[in-house]
């Protein structure tokens, strides 16, 4: 994949990573502290005045340690500091306990630093910004007393919030709020992203994300497989088809539409010859060739069956068989708009056992997957794009929350050796060994058409990508011509046929 994509780890993995460069590497965990404290600093220091006053609230581990590191930083950037330890002075974590000795030794000697004991007395007190350094990503139950009070107490407070690491009582690896949580206007992660902070309630309780370096390289980091797509990543174009003959430039079957749904037929062939396909082959059941005559004069149309067909059915499969005999490079694309008839599930049968090559398996012709007898030809090279539900029939996953969905698709694709878009928000790509996830809105292609329009153009993206590749850049093109219209007119809203240029 030529583009970059951020790095995003469980909680445990960036542990590991953290582990790798101290013990490792040689790098003082302390020196790791300072650098976190000193961009968070940075981070903070750019967003308030030099007399605003900043609550910085701590717990007993390295969390609360570069809460404390960054509260001397601010100080010394002219910044009074309120400082409450929420569990109090005693079993500190080393480098904690060696910030928090700075930090007295400097309040001894100057103004502009003072501890509280009391956090009613804090809170009553003048507060411009939080800084949560209570738990970061060490939590694993449910937040205790008195902190659950503290945590509810800042969150009714006016002044925002910056979490470190993540916002307390979020869960670091799965977004679930344990109990009770920071709901925190920014975030900054140090090392790399979270998982916790782009799936679950993430989103909700993180605010403005932001991810800063410490430097971390080495065997550690290449085990972190997951990676983020915020949207403004450049998509591949395809060829330059202005001196490609058409073949070259690749072919999309299409087996599409029913009657009553050849819509879903004419918006995924249209996104396909947007996204630049060579050429666009609608197979289509010959009772509605009429409708694509009129409505997609740039395709090229094969009828299947008699006028009375209006569904396709196993009696059309030998003349598909036949036809894509004939053709050049292509990418077959099968399922929008076709539904749910036993006959069409047979056809979609004897497509998935017999066909060798590129495939794309969207809507209903991804549920002949749930039969477990089902035997791929080895070259078959498979992207299958479900939501949630389809995905549930499919796999027989139950799972409910975004954390156990994701590793439902890593344990399909990889067992199924295919490549998966797990639509919804966030929407999950995946391959037989990486994962991405959005980090952009995807709420506003949940509606009907959004899906076709997607399924072609991974299809065309598919005649000269790797699959991942493929669908990242159909998601990518349509996420920014949304921008661009909403650019345009911030009210507008998108049509399937707007993502088609």
């Amino acid at each position: 994949m030529n583009r970059s994509f951020q790095p995003v780890a469980e909680s445990a993995q960036a542990a590991e990573v953290d582990r790798h460069s101290i013990e490792d590497y040689g790098v003082p965990s302390v020196a790791l502290m300072e650098t976190a404290g000193s961009k968070t600093a940075d981070l903070l220091s750019a967003r308030t005045q030099p007399d605003h006053r900043i609550a910085v609230i701590c717990g007993k581990g390295n969390n609360g340690g570069d809460a404390l590191a960054a509260a001397r930083q601010l100080h010394a950037s002219g910044r009074n500091i309120a400082i409450y330890l929420s569990m109090g002075d005693n079993d500190l974590s080393p480098d904690a306990e060696t910030n928090y000795r700075i930090l007295k030794t400097i309040a001894a000697q100057t103004e502009g630093i003072t501890f509280y004991e009391n956090f009613d007395e804090l809170i009553s007190s003048p507060v411009n910004w939080w800084v949560d350094g209570i738990f970061g990503t060490g939590l694993n139950s449910e937040v205790r007393q008195p902190v659950a009070s503290i945590i509810d107490l800042i969150n009714g407070h006016p002044a925002p919030v910056l979490a470190l690491d993540v916002p307390s009582g979020l869960h670091g690896t799965t977004g679930q709020v344990l109990g009770t949580a920071i709901r925190a206007d920014m975030t900054v992660m140090y090392g790399m992203a979270k998982l916790g902070g782009f799936i679950g309630k993430g989103p909700e309780y993180c605010g403005e994300r932001h991810t800063v370096s410490l430097g971390f390289t080495g065997p550690a980091m290449s085990q972190i497989t997951r990676y983020l797509i915020h949207g403004d990543e450049v998509f591949s174009t395809g060829p330059d088809q202005r001196f490609e003959h058409k073949y070259k430039a690749g072919i999309v079957y299409l087996l599409a539409g029913s009657q009553g749904m050849t819509g879903a037929a004419v918006m995924a062939a249209k996104a396909a010859w947007s996204a630049g396909a060579g050429g666009v082959v609608v197979f289509t059941p010959a009772g509605l060739l009429p409708v694509y005559e009129y409505h997609l004069p740039e395709a090229v149309k094969i009828p299947v069956g008699t006028e009375q067909d209006y569904w396709f059915n196993p009696d059309h499969y030998k003349t598909v068989q036949d036809q894509i005999k004939k053709r050049h490079p292509h990418v077959m694309l099968a399922g929008p708009g076709t539904g749910n008839r036993s006959e069409t599930s047979k056809f979609f049968r004897e497509l998935l056992t017999t066909y060798s090559g590129k495939l794309v398996l969207d809507a209903d012709a991804v549920k002949v997957l749930s039969d477990s007898d089902i035997q791929r030809p080895r070259n078959q090279k498979l992207i299958i794009t479900p939501h949630t539900g389809e995905f549930s029939e499919v796999s027989g996953s139950t799972e409910s929350t975004s954390f156990e969905r994701l590793r439902a698709a890593e344990d399909f694709a990889g067992k199924h050796s295919l490549c998966l878009v797990l639509k919804g928000s966030p929407t999950f790509v995946v391959d037989d060994h990486r994962s991405w996830l959005t980090t952009y809105d995807t709420t506003s292609f949940s509606r009907f058409g959004f899906g076709d329009v997607l399924s072609g153009m991974i299809a065309a993206e598919y005649l000269h990508q790797p699959a991942a590749d493929a669908c990242i850049s159909a998601m990518l093109r349509g996420f920014q011509r949304l921008k661009q219209l909403h650019g345009a007119n911030p009210n507008t809203i998108a049509k399937p046929f707007d993502l088609i240029t």
